[in-house]
């Protein structure tokens, strides 16, 4: 089967990967790598923010304790977000194993909770679900369009089509109103000729008489 890099281009997906040690991002880069996506790295929440405006991410995987801002905090935020507030979250924790800490993960919009040690193939199959899931509903958004841009466009067709029928009718009932006063002109004209063949038979009898 032949390469198809633009169609690849096309399937791939971003992930957002945020923590502040630079090597558990290292980490993640490992275990998430897929030619099917793009990983983007963010060491702080700041950092995640400004990725977030600048591109859109199939899932975002979040560890939960970092400073200045905290995933808590991050992840309100990104729900708050009308743009990013469907992005599913996955957080990530060496330190909160209390059911309250998850309560409130799960509160700040989070679809999946792991702690550290993360298992590398849990995590990958977690993320896959749902890059898949956001790659599905791209094409569906892509079909969606399509199927609303054909609908538009026999829409504009109908309505020439029936432009053309508007313009044709009004040319046959033109032509029929010109044809029938041609038609009452020359009944007209073949009347008055025959008033005046009549008249002039009459004229040329009397002198004969």
């Amino acid at each position: 089967m032949p390469d198809n890099p633009a169609g690849q281009a096309e399937s791939r997906v971003n992930i957002l990967i945020v923590d502040d040690e630079p090597r558990n991002l290292t980490v993640l880069e490992s275990v998430l790598d897929d030619p099917s996506s793009e990983l983007v790295r963010a060491g702080s929440g700041d950092e995640a923010l400004l990725a977030l405006m600048a591109q859109e991410f199939a899932v975002l995987v979040l560890d939960v304790r970092m400073p200045g801002m905290s995933g808590f905090e991050l992840a309100q935020m990104i729900k708050e977000r009308r743009r990013t507030a469907s992005i599913p979250i996955i957080f990530l924790t060496a330190y909160y194993n209390e059911d309250q800490h998850m309560i409130e993960g799960y509160t700040s919009g989070a679809v999946d909770y792991l702690h550290k040690p993360v298992n590398p193939s849990v995590l990958k199959s977690k993320v896959a679900v749902f890059a898949e899931l956001y790659r599905k509903g791209r094409e569906l958004e892509a079909a969606n369009r399509s199927l609303r841009e054909d609908v538009a466009e026999r829409r504009r067709a109908e309505e020439r089509l029936c432009e053309l029928n508007d313009t044709l009718d009004r040319r046959v009932t033109e032509r029929t109103l010109a044809l029938q006063q041609r038609e009452a002109e020359l009944r007209h004209a073949s009347q008055r000729k025959d008033e005046f063949l009549a008249t002039l038979a009459h004229e040329l009898r009397n002198p004969l008489a």
